[in-house]
C-alpha cells in the first residue's frame, strides 16, 4: 500500500528530485548562468490544503523556460 504524497514531496520531486535524474550540473538552483524553467502561482503552494488542488487552483501566473516569460495571466501587468 502507497501512501498519498505530501505537497512538499511533490513540489520537491519536480525541482530538486528532477534534477537529480540527470547528470546536467547547471539546473536545480535559480542563480545567474544556471538554466532555469519556473511556474509563479498565485499563493504558496506549500499554504494549500490537499483537497483544494484543482486544475484551477492555485493559478499560474507565469511560466519561464530558460529565462524566457513564455506565458502570462491575462490580468498581470508587464514589468
Amino acid at each position: 500500500m502507497h501512501l498519498p504524497l505530501s505537497v512538499r514531496e511533490v513540489v520537491h520531486g519536480f525541482t530538486i528530485g528532477s534534477t537529480a535524474t540527470t547528470s546536467r550540473n547547471d539546473t536545480g538552483v535559480l542563480y545567474p548562468g544556471y538554466n532555469a524553467d519556473i511556474v509563479v502561482y498565485d499563493q504558496d503552494l506549500y499554504s494549500v490544503p490537499l483537497d483544494k488542488f484543482s486544475k484551477d487552483n492555485p493559478k499560474v501566473l507565469a511560466t519561464y523556460i530558460g529565462g524566457r516569460q513564455v506565458n502570462k495571466a491575462a490580468n498581470l501587468k508587464s514589468n
